[in-house]
Order: structure tokens, then C-alpha cells, then sequence
């Protein structure tokens, strides 16, 4: 017998099931999952009958059950990032920075929306209030989430040149520029952007990422573009990197296995 607690036997044929939508195998998954075959029965069982599970007799295969998605279609992403995301936001900006403002952002197409907006005690007048959208492909939030997306999708994001709007006199004029900058956050992990999104301010990103290595947010800083040198700047970005893998372990748990290799990089 398996010395593993049966909760998380459990929670391990729900993840495999997830992964198997077109239906999988009791004997495959007492293989696959280490467990003995009449413990995987036993769960699939007790798991089919509170409506976790569904067994198709025709192939002899289990599969997710109502009862499981009805969980999944209750929990809201975006609001549980927003409450992990404040204390995290306030400690940045407390006393490590208190120059900056720091931002939670999403991807919404191609633009990035900020879910959450905490000022330091010095910080300076930005356009990052909660609910403003403004053009990925020039925020550093934004860039931190396409670094970490797909080639296909970042060229079917910005598969015309009018989509690379511009509200300054910088920023990516096309998709290789764009792609050029990816390719550094990509690189280095964390993404930059100067008076891109508004003249004489600085901001520096990083992505949180799902288990697979998918960008789900991007936490950021924005200070005045003269207060940030490289010093500062690498500190900064180490900082939002920190705060990120924060709320992915708080979000997944700490025993999440992350496959950063699993998606081809936008760059």
C-alpha cells in the first residue's frame, strides 16, 4: 500500500484526468501516478460517485466529471491574483521603493490592463490606474507576458503595423522589432520600458507564470526615468521577478512542477 495521504492520491487523479480530456486508463494511471492498482480503483471509484469522475464503460476509461468543472467555472482568476497581488504590490513599494508605483497587470488582446495600482510615498503621477488599458507591445507589464508567449500568437497579435501604436516617439514599429525586444526579456526574465508609455518614466517586469510556464500576469515598477540607473533598474526587476514566483507558488503550491521549456518563446 501507498504510504501517500489519500487526499492527495486524489488530487493527483483529478491533475492526471485534467491532462487526459479524452479519457485515460485505471491501469495507466496506477502506473503513471505510482500508485497500487486496487488504491486507483478504489479512489476512481469513490471519485465517480460524488460526480468527480465519470467511467466510460465502452473503452474503459475515466474521465473528469460535472462535478469537477463546476469548481473549475467558479474560480476567478483575475480576483484571486488581485488579493494575493495587494500585500505584495504594498511591499514593494514600502520601504524598498518608495519612488515607484507598482502595477499588477493582465493581458486583455493586445493590451495590457491593470488589475491592481499601489503608489509608493514618492512616486510619481502615472497614467496606471486600475482598469486603464494601454498597448502591450510598449509597457513593460505587457512585455513580460508576450516574451513568454508563443511566436504564432505574438505574430497573430500584431500580424498589421497599425496594431503597433505608438504614444510616444518610441517603441516597436514592427514585428521584428517587437520581436527583438522579446528576445531580451526572454533572455534575462524580466522586461523594460523607457518613456515609452509616457515621457520621463521608467518601468521595469516580470510575468507570473502558470505550472506549464504561461503567462497568467506581469508585476511592475514605475519610476522617473532620472532615478532609475542600471543598479537600481537590475534590483528592481529582481524585485517584481521575487514578487512573481511569490504568488505562482501561492497560486499552484509550492510543489508545482514548472515546464518553462514547454512552449516555444515569442522570439
Amino acid at each position: 500500500m501507498s504510504s501517500m495521504p489519500s487526499a492527495i492520491q486524489i488530487l493527483n487523479i483529478l491533475r492526471y484526468l485534467s491532462e487526459h480530456p479524452s479519457g485515460a486508463r485505471a491501469s495507466v494511471m496506477s502506473v503513471r501516478l505510482r500508485l497500487p492498482r486496487s488504491t486507483t480503483y478504489r479512489l476512481l471509484g469513490l471519485m465517480v460517485e460524488e460526480g468527480f469522475a465519470l467511467h466510460h464503460p465502452a473503452d474503459q476509461t475515466f474521465s473528469l466529471g460535472a462535478a469537477a468543472y463546476e469548481i473549475a467555472n467558479s474560480y476567478d482568476c483575475d480576483t484571486t491574483i488581485q488579493r494575493l497581488g495587494r500585500p505584495t504590490l504594498t511591499e514593494l513599494v514600502g520601504d524598498r521603493f518608495p519612488e515607484a508605483v507598482a502595477q499588477l497587470s493582465v493581458l486583455r488582446n493586445r493590451e495590457t490592463m491593470h488589475l491592481l495600482r499601489v503608489s509608493g510615498n514618492r512616486a510619481p503621477v502615472t497614467l496606471a490606474d486600475v482598469g486603464v488599458r494601454l498597448p502591450a507591445q510598449l509597457t513593460a507589464t505587457g512585455r513580460a507576458i508576450l516574451g513568454h508567449h508563443s511566436q504564432a500568437h505574438t505574430r497573430a497579435l500584431f500580424s498589421d503595423p497599425l496594431f503597433l501604436t505608438l504614444r510616444t516617439d518610441r517603441g516597436p514599429t514592427n514585428l521584428r522589432e517587437l520581436r527583438h525586444i522579446l528576445q531580451a526579456v526572454r533572455a534575462l526574465g524580466w522586461a523594460r520600458e523607457d518613456s515609452e508609455v509616457g515621457e520621463g518614466l521608467a518601468s521595469v517586469a516580470a510575468p507570473v507564470l502558470d505550472p506549464t510556464g504561461f503567462p497568467i500576469a506581469a508585476i511592475g515598477l514605475t519610476f522617473r526615468q532620472d532615478e532609475l540607473d542600471d543598479v537600481r533598474r537590475a534590483r528592481a526587476a529582481e524585485a517584481c521577478q521575487i514578487a512573481c514566483r511569490q504568488i505562482t507558488y501561492r497560486l499552484h503550491g509550492t510543489r508545482a512542477r514548472f515546464h518553462r521549456n514547454a512552449r516555444q518563446p515569442a522570439s
